[in-house]
């Protein structure tokens, strides 16, 4: 049977994680483990932490690796200290992963996704996430808004922009037109106060060796019921839904404001 890890701010990183009394306190036990087929990572609803989320790993078509939230109350929520160089969630090369029942804040940027020279992956779900205050970011390159501490951040993971929800990634020559992902959806989400909304960005067409990249790294995109306004924040706001490198994406019953 898959295990399922409970995570709650009053629990032990040293205790099992395999139910609620046994619960870790944050997701320094998630280090350098990789999710199984089945497994689930949940967090305590009305809970609040100040540290990365990372996720690697990934499931299979009928037994998806499952990050979300248990109990009753508000969302369990990620906020960081506001930082351009945090993040709030990254999940490494996923595929078969469902990511539900958060909300993500304060941050340079809310969700990641980041595929390192990772191909022909499927079926990313992400849902009912609000994500919000995302700032600092204006493109991987380095530029950023006028705070002078932050002129010299070089984005070490090449995020573009301080979005809510991103997925980008490094690339090689010989795989420049490889799909990376085949059904990546985005249901029920809120996001508001980014520099950018949710973005497919393959860093303007460019791999990482500089060569440029085609049109077919994303397909079978889909987004519904979404809620993107206010995604304006000053000095790098870009717009509430940016994609790259896309073939075949569907929008339906969304606002975007």
């Amino acid at each position: 049977m898959a295990n399922t890890f409970y995570i709650r701010a009053d629990g032990n990183n040293r205790a099992s994680g395999l139910t609620d009394a046994e619960a870790w306190a944050d997701f320094t036990p998630l280090a350098g483990r990789t999710l199984l087929p089945g497994e689930r990572v949940l967090l305590r609803r009305g809970d609040c932490w100040d540290q990365q989320l990372t996720v690697c790993g990934g499931g299979t078509g009928d037994k998806p690796v499952v990050i979300g939230a248990y109990g009753d109350g508000p969302l369990p929520v990620i906020r960081r200290s506001g930082h351009i160089s945090e993040r709030c969630v990254r999940l490494e090369n996923p595929h078969h992963l469902i990511l539900e029942d958060l909300e993500v804040c304060q941050a340079g940027a809310g969700i990641v996704l980041f595929y390192r020279r990772s191909y022909h992956n499927e079926d990313v779900t992400i849902r009912r996430i609000e994500a919000h205050d995302f700032f600092g970011i204006y493109r991987a390159s380095g530029e950023s808004s006028r705070n002078p501490d932050w002129q010299s951040y070089r984005a070490p993971d090449r995020v573009g922009f301080s979005l809510g929800i991103c997925v980008t990634g490094e690339d090689t020559t010989p795989d420049n037109d490889t799909r990376v992902l085949t059904g990546f959806t985005v249901q029920d989400c809120h996001i508001y106060r980014t520099g950018a909304g949710i973005g497919l960005d393959w860093c303007d067409h460019r791999n990482s060796d500089g060569t440029v990249t085609g049109c077919n790294k994303f397909g079978g995109v889909r987004f519904e019921r979404l809620n993107l306004h206010d995604n304006t924040v000053p000095d790098v706001s870009l717009t509430s839904m940016f994609l790259q490198c896309v073939t075949g994406a569907v929008l339906r019953d969304t606002v975007i404001d």
